[in-house]
């Protein structure tokens, strides 16, 4: 999560802000939410969302444990809607999540933020180098043309270690940051 944050921050002064507000697509149990709202006790908004219904519970959990939940907004999938309709987000984050989604369901949640005007979203595949999303019958398809039909474009791209050595063994993973024009 730190490598994360700091990452976010070179590219959007994350930690500097107080009018940043996060959705955080695929939240898990909430890791990223911990560690954002702690290095930025300033931040604006931080939502997170997942698919998995225990993921949620845990995350909800952990964030209360935490003492964070006053903090954060936990959103189940079925209320997403309702949530998230009068909110405005800076930045979405997709750390290993898109990877574990079909096409149509990345297309879908490329549509929410462009409906929300999200300007920024941080992807983390669980692929090096590429955009996979996860089929039903176990294939993976190339999600990068719908990056570009939604508008976002490739602004920033490292490597999660910046030790080569740790890159050889890891098979590291990159983190993208992308942004809509303008």
């Amino acid at each position: 999560s730190v490598v994360e944050i700091n990452f976010l921050h070179k590219h959007l002064k994350v930690l500097d802000r107080d009018d940043l507000s996060v959705l955080d697509i695929g939240a898990g149990y909430g890791r990223m939410a911990h560690r954002m709202l702690e290095a930025n006790p300033r931040l604006n908004s931080y939502t997170c969302v997942d698919a998995v219904p225990e993921s949620t519970f845990l995350c909800e959990f952990y964030l209360k444990y935490r003492g964070l939940l006053h903090r954060a907004q936990v959103v189940p999938l079925d209320r997403l809607e309702q949530a998230l309709g009068s909110q405005r987000y800076d930045l979405a984050l997709n750390i290993h999540s898109f990877s574990e989604c079909t096409f149509a369901a990345i297309e879908w949640w490329l549509n929410q933020l462009q409906l929300l005007n999200v300007p920024n979203l941080m992807i983390v595949p669980n692929h090096p180098e590429q955009f996979l999303s996860f089929e039903i019958d176990g294939t993976r398809r190339d999600y990068t043309p719908l990056l570009h039909r939604f508008g976002y474009e490739l602004v920033a791209r490292e490597p999660l270690f910046d030790d080569p050595a740790v890159q050889e063994i890891l098979i590291g993973d990159n983190m993208f940051l992308f942004s809509l024009p303008g």
